[in-house]
């Protein structure tokens, strides 16, 4: 997540809640694997039937989007993202 300014080593306050808004940066699980993301919600129609999707948006270029379909497979929301802390090492 370098693009949104969260670097390697750094630690994440995350507050606990079961959803998120669309846009904001949560910690989720896929498949049983943890990760900090965007969270962007997708809709789309086909016929009578809506179909819900939820994109998760890297910051960084090396890693890309991961698309999920709620229906197929699992997807927890921990919580939000409320801030960083990065320790400063001057040695």
């Amino acid at each position: 997540m370098q693009d949104a300014g969260i670097l390697s080593g750094d630690l994440a306050i995350v507050r606990r809640q079961p959803t998120v808004e669309n846009g904001e940066i949560a910690a989720v699980t896929v498949d049983g694997q943890g990760t900090l993301k965007t969270v962007r919600l997708e809709t789309s129609r086909s016929g009578r039937r809506t179909r819900h999707r939820v994109r998760l948006e890297g910051a960084h270029p090396e890693f890309e989007d991961i698309a999920v379909d709620p229906e197929k497979q699992p997807l927890e929301v921990f919580g939000k993202l409320v801030g960083i802390i990065r320790h400063f090492d001057r040695r």
